[in-house]
């Protein structure tokens, strides 16, 4: 199988534990695999979505970073030498007297598939 790697792979902050993640679509492709990993390697979640190009992201953790992959596939299965990452770096601001949290997101492209 030999695809284009989704592009432009981005993240939109819904709120501070959840965001929403999209790709431009693969030519050829059918369906996708995310995979949610810390920067360590270890993995989150991982799941696979029919011909979409976007997906909801829920328990982020404050202070924390993630790689966030996608893969392009078909009924043949899923081509893992074409996948798009990047990087997402949650951070948290406590305000005392509200007990309020605020995250931030800063996003990152990485082109190295796992």
């Amino acid at each position: 199988m030999l695809y284009l790697a989704p592009s432009l792979l981005q993240s939109i902050r819904i709120n501070f534990t959840t965001l929403e993640l999209s790709w431009q679509p693969s030519q050829g492709a059918t369906q996708y695999r995310l995979i949610q990993t810390y920067t360590n390697g270890t993995l989150i979640y991982s799941n696979d979505f029919g011909n979409i190009n976007s997906t909801i992201v829920n328990n982020l953790e404050p202070y924390v970073q993630y790689i966030f992959t996608i893969y392009p596939g078909n009924e043949n299965g899923f081509d893992l030498s074409e996948g798009k990452s990047a990087i997402l770096s949650t951070e948290s601001l406590f305000f005392f007297l509200f007990f309020f949290s605020f995250s931030s997101f800063s996003f990152s492209s990485v082109n190295q598939p796992f």
